[in-house]
């Protein structure tokens, strides 16, 4: 320190270094993932991903690599581009330069927000510049001058960032330097590295498209990305200037762990600085992150049950779009070889709609035996009996070309409908019933993934490169033929579920060991006992028909919830949605030959957002998530339908349309998509759920094929107003699961229930509380 300072170096200093070599002495060096996990940096982290990610998304460097296709989108003459490119590098050096002198006197969040706020503003100036450029002689002039300033800005506010990406090995600069220990800080430069490459990649790809599509609006999206980080910064960022890492620490410590109080915050803080583990309670979630991987073998059973179950629904729904135009084509030569005549298209369009009808009358079939058949025979036997039906499928439809028959195709997608509605159904109870409570929800979660992923791989496997051809179009149908196979095989090596064994069968040796050999645990002893409890509840009952659940004042709630929200979600719009996207695109100037790889993009978006909710439903809980959840879609939809109604008035609107498409369909997957497939688990102890299961799965069958056959008549009557149906359910489902369903999340089954007899009971409110469960559950 002496030779680099060339002075004598202050106690302080000394004193900060001694005591981090203290916090970090015999601990090796911490990976990246233990910093993604560890609740006690998780704002740190934060911090420098959005800033890393910001400074690329911002499309400052992307400026660069298109430099002579943004300035000539200017108004700059070609010969002059390469000199001005030159003056927007020696801009940013100097801007550069000039911050490197006032970062330690205005500090770091100051210098970050201001920055941001200023490419903000010139980003906005910017696109009214190159709007207005053909009406005005300067404009030109104006809009080289907006990208000179949106470059000083960004030489402004990235100091704290810019001069150390410099560096050969790709790492962010000063603010991870400040915020970690010794010990976590190669990995936060590793995460800060790889998030800023990764972006840059990114905008590299999707530079010339978005100046393409948007034209003069191109630099919106940056605006908006700036805007955005400055708000994170303005909002969440604090001070670092002159500060040691313990003060920087004791910061960031009010946002990570907020919602303690004083005397937990300041124990924490003091534990964080002397290198001990952080409170109890983030203690306690590290030890449960590293107990989680103890059930991997549940987590192999999610994706058994998924790849038979829930995605088989998923590729149904999205791989039949594809070869539409070759089944029909197949019907028309199927009848002139039969008739000596061609189909009428009026009959051909009625045949092709039965077709992807007809699914959902086969899952209402199957959703009816799920009922009985899981009961009588258990939940595996019933999934493989299932996975026998889609091979039945699976064949029907290869030979279906070879016989020249459609008929084999209509009986084909019949029996694929009974797979999805029995396997959904058995798949969400078997998975719900093998789950500890603390990933119930997570586990559950695991069906709406797959349904995500099956549409995916539908439309990625439709296109023409691949399956969506003249020759492959009777393979491309029988493909859910391959995860039955695989289910049929491999969920041979698994236990029956748990609570069946336990509560329908009696057999507590047999739940035991399933549960030690899905778990890798000894101590069962709070499942056993809340088995215990719930057989008891339902000692000498039979399993439960469904005019049970319908009539019984015990359920009723329950059984309300299952139905509005949950099973009904096919009328929140969402297929709608995608119906309409089409249309919207094509407004916006998307080719025809493109819009299949947008279908990819929008099924893409919607596994994301039901995978990120997988990891939100356990903390943020049902309730808030499917209830603002609906909510946001109905507020969303509103503004959807009144934008479409002036879709006409001016050519940037058809972008704001497809924007808002997307927040919906990110809000669906957030919230409603993912919860309606979690909450039905939770709602009814064992003797309910099989008929509860049916009811659900009739309802939601019932109204797909409601919806499938009725839309388009809704489209020809009402246009863009058809959504305002749609707001209504969302609006009321929001409004129901707010005011009325209690909170699922952490709770058993028998507590639960009680929290619902305090609705089915609401005017007996002072004798159900002095009965017992088990009177209760008579009543």
């Amino acid at each position: 320190l002496r030779r680099l300072r060339g002075c004598e170096v202050q106690s302080s200093e000394l004193d900060e270094i001694l005591q981090e070599q203290a916090a970090t002495k015999g601990m090796r060096p911490r990976g990246p993932w233990e910093l993604l996990t560890d609740r006690s940096v998780r704002w740190q982290l934060i911090t420098v991903m959005v800033i890393s990610s910001a400074m690329q998304l911002c499309g400052n460097d992307s400026i660069y690599f298109y430099a002579s296709y943004v300035f000539k989108e200017a108004g700059v003459s070609a010969d002059k581009i390469q000199y001005i490119t030159i003056g927007t590098g020696t801009c940013e050096f100097t801007a550069c330069i000039l911050c490197n002198l006032l970062i330690e006197r205005k500090g770091r969040r100051f210098m970050l927000m201001g920055g941001y706020i200023l490419m903000t503003i010139w980003a906005v100036v910017f696109t009214i510049a190159l709007s207005f450029e053909h009406y005005t002689s300067w404009m030109p002039y104006l809009s080289m001058a907006c990208i000179f300033t949106y470059i000083l800005s960004f030489g402004m506010d990235q100091v704290c960032l810019k001069p150390f990406f410099i560096y050969y090995a790709g790492v962010t600069g000063i603010l991870p330097t400040e915020l970690f220990d010794q010990r976590s800080r190669p990995a936060a430069y590793m995460i800060a590295g790889s998030m800023m490459w990764l972006n840059l990649f990114i905008m590299g790809m999707i530079f010339p498209f978005i100046m393409s599509e948007l034209s003069e609006f191109c630099f919106v999206p940056f605006g908006a990305v700036c805007l955005l980080s400055a708000l994170f910064v303005g909002l969440f960022l604090p001070e670092t200037k002159g500060k040691s890492l313990s003060a920087i620490t004791s910061e960031f410590h009010k946002l990570n762990f907020k919602g303690q109080d004083e005397k937990c915050l300041s124990q924490t803080t003091t534990q964080y600085q002397l290198g001990e583990p952080t409170s109890r309670e983030p203690a306690l979630k590290m030890e449960d992150a590293s107990g989680k991987l103890q059930y991997w073998r549940l987590y192999l059973l999610s994706m058994v049950l998924g790849i038979g179950g829930s995605f088989q629904y998923g590729i149904q729904v999205s791989v039949i779009a594809s070869p539409a135009v070759h089944v029909q084509s197949f019907v028309n030569h199927t009848w002139l070889w039969r008739y000596g005549a061609p189909v009428d298209d009026s009959s051909n369009q009625l045949i092709w709609s039965f077709i992807v009808a007809v699914l959902s009358l086969g899952a209402v079939a199957g959703a009816v035996h799920s009922g009985s058949i899981p009961v009588t025979y258990g939940r595996k036997k019933a999934l493989l009996f299932n996975n026998v039906v889609a091979i039945v499928a699976a064949i029907l439809m290869v030979f279906s070309r070879m016989a020249k028959s459609f008929e084999m195709i209509l009986l084909g997608r019949f029996l694929y409908g009974y797979n999805v509605g029995l396997g959904l159904s058995v798949h969400l109870m078997y998975l719900g019933e093998s789950s500890p409570k603390k990933l119930r929800g997570f586990m559950t979660l695991t069906g709406s993934i797959f349904i995500g992923f099956g549409k995916v791989i539908g439309q990625i496997i439709g296109i023409k490169e691949i399956m969506g051809t003249e020759d492959m179009w009777p393979y491309l149908l029988a493909v859910s033929g391959i995860p039955a196979i695989l289910q049929l095989v491999t969920l041979l090596f698994f236990p029956e579920s748990p609570r069946y064994l336990y509560i329908d069968k009696g057999d507590t040796e047999g739940s035991i060991k399933a549960l030690q050999w899905l778990w890798q645990e000894d101590d069962l002893k709070l499942e056993l006992d809340d088995m215990k409890k719930e057989r008891e509840s339902t000692q000498g009952e039979k399993a439960k028909t469904v005019k049970d659940v319908l009539c019984s004042r015990c359920v009723r709630w329950q059984l309300l919830t299952l139905i509005i929200p949950c099973a009904g979600v096919q009328f929140c719009g969402i297929n709608a949605l995608y119906f309409y996207a089409f249309d919207i695109f094509r407004e916006s100037g998307v080719p025809e030959n493109q819009m299949h790889y947008l279908a990819i993009g929008l099924g893409a978006t919607e596994l994301f957002t039901v995978t990120l909710c997988s990891f939100l439903i356990d903390r943020a809980g049902r309730k808030k998530l499917m209830g603002y959840g609906y909510l946001l879609m109905g507020i969303t939809m509103c503004v959807l339908t009144v934008m479409l109604s002036i879709k006409d008035l001016n050519p940037w609107i058809p972008y704001v349309n497809i924007g808002l498409i997307f927040c919906v369909i990110c809000i669906y997957g957030l919230g409603p998509s993912g919860v309606s497939m979690a909450l039905p688990a939770d709602l009814f102890l064992q003797a309910w759920r099989p008929s509860a299961y049916v009811i659900s799965g009739t309802v939601n069958w019932i109204s797909m094929f409601l919806v499938a056959m009725l839309f388009g008549y809704f489209v020809d009557a009402l246009g863009q107003f058809c959504f305002l149906i749609f707001v209504a359910y969302s609006i009321c489902s929001a409004a129901f699961l707010l005011y009325f369903v209690p909170e699922t999340k952490g709770k058993t089954m028998v507590e639960i229930m009680e929290d619902f007899n305090k609705l089915n009971y609401k005017n007996r409110g002072a004798d159900t509380e002095r009965t017992d469960i088990d009177l209760a559950t008579k009543f």
